[in-house]
């Protein structure tokens, strides 16, 4: 709303100053066709004020008025890039807390380097869209009161070079929607390219260097990022080149401008320098504004699918679980853990990686799982530990059904219970103690239990040496 009403008042200040250079322009020379305006005569016979003072006034208000003009620009200008930083936080953190809350198969199922270039550009591309949108509303305001002022001044020379600029922007929005919309699908497909590449180049860096497989790598990253950054070049040159062409176009109409007005055998009231001066400030202030329009127009389009990829995650069914119900430790593992009947099917396949798998274990026994590359061993844990369920069958714990039991407590207190080591070793840009207490806050985290874990993993000893110890 304060920034609605910021965008407002620009555009009335903007209207105010193209008004203002008029007695500047008329009692320049002290003339005295200021008195043919009704308002400035009414003023100048109120207080006795003579053309050579008026015109220092004139100047005085012209000044003031640009001043506060620039100020409230300038405020406009740091409100709208404030409002749309803070949406993009709050949208990147709505889309963060649905991706991390979507169930393990989701996860499975999707590439990760997608979201991590929606959290990361996508989000980016869709500051640039608000923060050009708010540029965009700014600039049809001030289009709008600056052409009312134009108008009032010349309707038929208004009117004529309002058309003339429309017109080519109209023609180029035509030239430049199919365009923008082919750039805009190669920046989302080549930004998700571009991250996959330094995933698998950074994820594997030991197998890259000793199979000195460098190139192969930054080929990959290459033939992702070229492109990527080619049709965002080719966006910004659609979106500015009209200015230029428009500023030709703005020279030209005035110099016809003081052709016609010259030639015209009607007499005016004001001169031709006083119109020719406004038309020419009215344009100069016109122009910049159109173009904010059309630039942020091609912006919008650029990122079109960036804003499509965010919208779909924010579509996302929310599965986020009360924190409350999961900090708990109850013990809910004492007579026996059993698989009747599961099968199991991913969502993009008809073949069953499980199929009619029945065992039970007790508490205290130590099992292990064997059998040949997707034999369904990691799906097979994966249920086990609660992340995946089971497409048929029950998994039992003390007779209590894992997955369709309607107390949600039970499934992530079991959650709770699961230590999991991974075949790839996870580590966070963090302490040990938090790697050792993975998904506690500092001030959550019990040392005693950490210094415990640390002991039966045989690892105390080389922590103990560090400078820092457990907080290395």
């Amino acid at each position: 709303i304060i920034l609605f009403l910021i965008m407002l008042m620009t555009g009335i200040l903007e209207t105010f100053s193209l008004f203002s250079i008029i007695p500047v322009l008329l009692t320049i020379n002290g003339s005295s066709k200021i008195r043919n305006i009704p308002i400035f005569q009414t003023i100048s016979d109120r207080y006795s004020i003579e053309p050579n003072t008026f015109f220092i006034y004139a100047c005085i208000f012209l000044i003031l008025i640009s001043l506060i003009s620039t100020f409230t620009k300038i405020l406009n200008l740091w409100i709208s890039e404030r409002l749309s930083a803070a949406i993009g936080s709050d949208i990147s953190c709505r889309v963060f807390d649905l991706i991390l809350n979507q169930p393990y198969n989701y996860h499975l199922n999707i590439n990760s380097s997608k979201l991590i270039a929606s959290t990361t550009a996508h989000i980016d591309g869709l500051v640039v869209v608000l923060r050009s949108l708010l540029r965009l509303f700014t600039s049809l305001l001030i289009v709008i009161f600056l052409l009312i002022g134009l108008i009032s001044i010349s309707f038929r020379i208004a009117i004529s070079t309002t058309f003339i600029f429309s017109i080519t922007y109209v023609f180029f929005s035509a030239f430049s929607k199919r365009k923008l919309y082919g750039y805009s699908k190669s920046h989302v497909k080549n930004i998700n390219l571009q991250i996959k590449s330094l995933q698998e180049g950074l994820g594997s860096i030991r197998d890259v260097i000793l199979t000195n497989s460098q190139e192969t790598f930054l080929k990959k990253y290459r033939k992702a990022d070229f492109p990527m950054r080619i049709a965002l070049a080719k966006s910004n040159f659609l979106g500015l080149s009209p200015k230029y062409i428009l500023e030709c176009l703005g020279i030209i109409l005035i110099i016809l401008l003081i052709l016609f007005l010259n030639l015209s055998s009607r007499p005016n009231d004001l001169g031709i320098i006083p119109i020719v001066g406004t038309i020419a400030l009215g344009a100069q202030k016109l122009l910049p504004a159109m173009q904010q329009s059309y630039n942020s127009w091609a912006i919008l389009g650029y990122n079109f699918l960036s804003i499509i990829e965010i919208l779909t995650l924010l579509n996302l069914n929310s599965n986020k679980n009360n924190q409350k119900l999961i900090k708990s430790n109850i013990n809910i593992f004492s007579n026996n853990l059993k698989f009747d009947k599961i099968e199991f099917t991913y969502d993009k396949s008809t073949t069953n990686v499980l199929k009619n798998i029945n065992f039970t274990i007790l508490p205290g026994e130590r099992i292990g799982v064997i059998g040949k590359t997707g034999s369904g061993k990691s799906t097979l844990i994966n249920i086990l530990m609660g992340l995946l369920e089971p497409t048929q069958g029950s998994v039992l714990i003390d007779n209590q059904n894992l997955y369709k039991n309607p107390n949600r407590e039970f499934l992530y207190n079991w959650r709770r219970q699961i230590g999991h080591v991974p075949q790839q070793i996870f580590l966070t840009d963090g302490s040990i103690a938090e790697n050792i207490a993975f998904g506690e806050s500092n001030q959550e985290i019990n040392f005693d239990r950490v210094i415990e874990s640390a002991k039966k993993a045989q690892i105390s000893d080389y922590i103990e040496l560090t400078n820092d110890g457990y907080n290395t």
